[in-house]
């Protein structure tokens, strides 16, 4: 079998990209919308922060992932070490889910509070692993580290 030669590679890349765009093409904005999730997840789990964030970032919020997608953008700034953003990130998040999922809320008022505790706001960080006790009394973690921040 010959190696084909570059134009033939040229051709069979053109292709490939040509059949991608058709599949984009006839995607629905909530697939690309899983896609772009998906990508910006992957790079987040590879320690690729601003990549994932420019991913994440073009979800809008309409999305059934819009809500994960904003979680991964703190989460995003808490591995850049910037724990001032990540805990305005996820303040917005609960602002917006709390009523809407009790269970999601809690992971996110756990995560707002380790970026609270790293930023030095503990009374903060403290007033959100109450507020975590009051809705989920055995929530991993919560009353022990309550319990040493108290000492």
């Amino acid at each position: 079998m010959a190696k084909p030669n570059s134009w033939e590679l040229h051709e069979a890349l053109r292709d490939l990209h040509l059949q991608r765009a058709k599949k984009v093409a006839s995607m629905t904005l909530s697939e690309k919308d899983e896609v772009i999730f998906s990508r910006g997840l992957a790079q987040f789990l590879a320690s690729e922060s601003m990549e994932s964030l420019e991913n994440l970032q073009k979800i809008l919020p309409s999305d059934t992932s819009y809500f994960r997608a904003q979680y991964l953008i703190g989460r995003c700034f808490t591995k850049m070490g910037r724990h001032d953003i990540a805990a305005k990130q996820f303040q917005r998040i609960l602002d917006q889910v709390q009523t809407l999922d009790p269970d999601f809320s809690n992971v996110v008022r756990f995560t707002l509070s380790t970026a609270l505790v790293h930023y030095g706001q503990m009374e903060g960080a403290l007033e959100q692993l109450e507020t975590i006790i009051q809705y989920h009394h055995h929530f991993p973690k919560v009353s022990a580290l309550l319990s040493w921040f108290k000492q």
